[in-house]
């Protein structure tokens, strides 16, 4: 009786909820500004089940910094890149395929579906609008996490 009671708690213990592992990565850290006004960082996304992107954002100087943040799958492994649609807290139920920031905070991103492709890259872009403005006291820092969950 010992034993049947033994063997049916192990295989309670063994069928219960196995909770997803989650993966966070800090894929870039760039200060955006006159003299650096594009950046990217590419990131495996192979077998997660979903994908987010906190972005911190903190300018300096006296003139607004407008970084511009586009989302990219590969399906080759680098060598084609297509514009991904994404969703974030600004534009609510809308898909975005940009995002102009120039908010200082944490900004947050994230893909609808679970992703079929084994790349993603995010790419910082100073705003073409404020360039000319700009100074080179006026930076934006711009870090980029990448959370999956698999």
């Amino acid at each position: 009786m010992k034993k049947v009671l033994s063997l049916i708690g192990v295989l309670l213990m063994l069928s219960g909820s196995v909770f997803a592992s989650q993966d966070r990565q800090q894929i870039m850290d760039e200060t955006m500004s006159i003299s650096n006004t594009t950046a990217t960082a590419d990131a495996s996304i192979e077998d997660a089940d979903r994908v987010s992107f906190f972005i911190n954002y903190d300018s300096d100087g006296g003139t607004d910094v407008t970084v511009r943040a586009t989302i990219a799958y590969s399906y080759d492994g680098g060598e084609n890149w297509v514009d991904a649609r994404f969703l974030d807290f600004a534009g609510g139920s809308t898909f975005q395929t940009s995002e102009g920031l120039f908010m200082d905070g944490t900004h947050f991103f994230w893909l609808d579906d679970e992703p079929t492709v084994p790349l993603v890259r995010i790419r910082a872009t100073l705003d073409e609008s404020v360039r000319s403005g700009l100074g080179e006291g006026d930076t934006a820092d711009f870090d980029v996490y990448i959370v999956r969950d698999n």
